[in-house]
């Protein structure tokens, strides 16, 4: 049963999003945009969602290259990979594949200023399989100039070993791209690598992968 804070329509969470504590920051995220089509960074209040704060990052474009750095990455996203993520290069341990389809989704999100949902494994080298949520939600900067995506990537379980055990690979399970409305126009900025039949408010055509591989 939808919880209480789901009822109003701008408040209703898509079925695309599964984890709990995803669907959390998409209310919290759509509560502070309001009509624009992307949050505005200097608006956040942390503190009103400190319970998500571990599972939080947020992820910067290069401009000129297709791949993103993490800007932040919470302590739980960090036990995921078992090191420090802050400064380093996202998506660094996927294969191409994988990566590539991350980075053309997460362009859209920056190019339509639409939210997306990724589900990937993260494999371990004991074996151990992590079922993964990712999140991206785009935010305006402080600069009020290029868009970054905050994400909230979580673990649909939380095992004892989680940050002891080394990351082996990372498996894609599915994408998908999440249409929200809004009044205001958007972006102002789009990355000069993102096709131009994505800019603005036409929907890419890039829309889902299924699937991918199995236990």
């Amino acid at each position: 049963m939808a919880n209480n804070s789901e009822n109003s329509p701008h408040q209703r969470t898509p079925d695309e999003i599964l984890h709990p504590d995803s669907r959390a920051l998409f209310r919290f995220w759509e509560s502070v945009r309001g009509e624009s089509s992307a949050a505005q960074r200097t608006k956040i209040d942390l503190k009103q969602i400190k319970h998500l704060l571990p599972w939080l990052a947020i992820m910067e474009r290069h401009p000129l290259k297709p791949e993103y750095s993490w800007r932040l990455a919470g302590t739980g996203v960090c036990k995921i990979w078992k090191h420090d993520l802050t400064g380093h290069t996202f998506m660094a341990d996927w294969d191409r594949f994988e990566r590539d389809t991350v980075c053309r989704l997460m362009d859209n999100v920056i190019a339509s200023h639409q939210p997306c949902v990724a589900r990937f494994k993260a494999v371990y080298e004991d074996g151990e399989i992590l079922g993964v949520e990712m999140l991206c939600l785009p935010v305006s900067a402080m600069d009020g100039r290029t868009t970054q995506i905050m994400a909230a990537v979580v673990p649909f379980r939380s095992p004892y070993w989680l940050g002891q055990n080394q990351l082996a690979r990372l498996e894609l399970s599915s994408v998908r791209m999440i249409w929200t409305e809004h009044s205001a126009q958007t972006p102002k900025h789009v990355p000069d690598v993102v096709p131009g039949n994505q800019r603005k408010n036409a929907k890419p055509l890039f829309r889902v992968i299924e699937g991918g591989l199995q236990k």
